[in-house]
């Protein structure tokens, strides 16, 4: 069977929640869009949410976390991910390979409990949610972040939220008590997450798969071939390409939309290497402030966004954008902020 590049696009944005079809609102729909989509980019959830929630508040995903629905943890790829809590030991499972490939000061994993490492569980568990400012306060360790970070890498710390912008961190065991990371073995968690990834942004290839989780591109295959009786191969472009047997093409969008997709959106970090193939526009990585515009399935340029206080700014130039449609999803950022927004386009 062969699938025009027009076609996966429209399910990818489909099963992303981008279109008008698929859009949410409220935030108890921010964990079922999380769960579906994969988890969320730290840094882009703001963005990203107001691309697929009619009504998104940024205090939502800060509330989640603290009522202990959502977790921000280093998985795919090594990055900070925002995914729901009950997920963690799948997540875990099948990214812990990820950690100790891409390790360093800052990403790492604790194999062996030192003295040291227990004294700071120890003093997290005593005394609550702390920053690490506070744990080395009460414990006098050097390098206490690097062997906080170890910590959090093996599990037994997590991050609680923030205060003053600064993070706090609890034990897995306090802030998730009945979260058993060893609940899940590493076969399952990895069938588990490719199954999530063609899901949503099937047909796919082995070198897709394997740039969305972290993994090598041997293991990504292997796993696959493991999952062969659930797989169906398609041809695109000459390209042989992996999907889940029995998925189901929507319906074109008979309305026109806009959305303005945070350049660390799950559109770009799980199809960079065929955005110009599925939505006309060689989309690269920039800073930060970058983001994509995409206007009924194509990504007709990018924007500046930045907030400064109660302030938001985008700027750029765009060919024959729909500025109402356009004006109305800025907008939407702006209350998401509490933020007055100011367009030059």
């Amino acid at each position: 069977m062969e699938i025009s590049p027009d076609i996966q696009a429209s399910l990818i944005l489909h099963n992303q929640f981008l279109t008008p079809s698929t859009e949410k609102k409220g935030k108890e729909a921010i964990i079922d869009v999380i769960r579906s989509i994969g988890g969320l980019q730290w840094g882009a959830e703001d963005v990203s949410l107001v691309a697929r929630l009619s009504d998104y508040r940024a205090a939502w995903i800060k509330e989640l976390i603290e009522e202990r629905e959502l977790i921000e943890v280093h998985v795919l790829r090594g990055g900070l991910r925002i995914i729901p809590a009950d997920e963690y030991p799948l997540y875990f499972a099948g990214t812990r390979e990820v950690i100790q490939r891409v390790s360093d000061r800052r990403l790492h994993i604790a194999h062996t409990i030192t003295p040291d490492h227990a004294a700071i569980l120890e003093v997290v568990h005593s005394d609550g949610l702390l920053t690490m400012k506070e744990i080395k306060k009460k414990t006098h360790l050097p390098s206490t972040s690097f062997l906080v970070n170890g910590l959090l890498g093996a599990g037994r710390l997590i991050r609680a939220g923030r205060k003053k912008n600064q993070v706090l961190f609890a034990t897995l065991e306090d802030w998730l008590p009945g979260v058993d990371l060893d609940a899940v073995n590493e076969a399952a968690s990895h069938h588990w997450l490719a199954k999530k990834y063609l899901t949503v942004y099937g047909p796919s290839t082995v070198s897709e798969l394997a740039h969305w989780a972290g993994w090598t591109v041997s293991s990504s295959k292997h796993i696959l071939e493991g999952m062969a009786d659930d797989l169906e191969e398609i041809i695109s472009n000459g390209t042989s390409r992996y999907m889940i047997s029995g998925t189901t093409f929507p319906e074109k969008e008979n309305r026109l939309y806009l959305r303005v997709l945070h350049n660390d959106d799950e559109i770009h970090l799980s199809c960079s290497g065929r955005c110009h193939t599925l939505f006309g526009y060689a989309w690269g990585y920039h800073f930060s402030t970058t983001a994509a515009v995409l206007e009924n399935n194509v990504i007709i340029g990018e924007i500046t966004i930045r907030k400064k206080k109660n302030t938001l700014t985008v700027e750029g130039e765009l060919p024959a954008v729909d500025y109402e449609l356009l004006e109305e999803q800025v907008a939407q950022l702006g209350r998401a902020w509490h933020a007055t927004p100011h367009m030059r386009i």
